[in-house]
């Protein structure tokens, strides 16, 4: 139940004998009111100050529910930006081992064309070695062969032997 201030000061008491003091029941009845007076402006401010304060939130909860959507729709971006990061990430990692594996057998396969063709250059250098050998023992028993006398031995026949025919001989 409220009482407006007005109307406490203007609330006039019966007189009874034996009663209060009028001018000290009067005064505490003004003290009342302007505290009660008072006690009115302030909660008639604060309320207008409610108001205020309501009217000021709205664009701070539009704010706060902006904010709120862009944070959701960042952590989205976010997370697809990770998700694709990843398998650009995989998928780059599997080209990378794919073109790994091709270059070692690449490698591998010219590693052996190399070692085959070594093992043919050893064959090669071997004949060659065996041929050139050969072709020096050849060359060395002509040299050999022409520091021999090439001459006949002379042998004489004996005289009564001899036949005069030159044809026979």
């Amino acid at each position: 139940m409220s009482i407006p201030p007005a109307e406490i000061r203007e609330k006039r008491l019966k007189r009874r004998l034996r009663g209060y003091g009028r001018a000290e029941v009067e005064k505490l009845l003004e003290e009342v009111a302007a505290s009660y007076e008072q006690v009115s402006r302030e909660r008639d401010q604060l309320r207008a100050r409610v108001v205020e304060l309501e009217k000021e939130l709205v664009p701070l909860k539009e704010a706060e529910r902006h904010v709120s959507e862009s944070l959701v729709t960042a952590e989205r971006a976010a997370s697809e930006v990770r998700e694709q990061a990843e398998r650009e990430a995989k998928q780059l990692l599997e080209e990378t081992r794919k073109k790994g594996k091709e270059h070692q057998a690449r490698a591998k396969q010219r590693r052996s064309r190399l070692e085959a063709e070594i093992q043919r250059l050893e064959v090669v250098e071997r004949e060659l070695l065996r041929s050139l050998r050969a072709f020096l023992l050849a060359g060395l028993e002509l040299v050999e062969d022409r520091e021999a006398p090439t001459k006949a031995p002379v042998v004489e026949v004996p005289r009564a032997s001899r036949n005069t025919d030159p044809a026979s001989v």
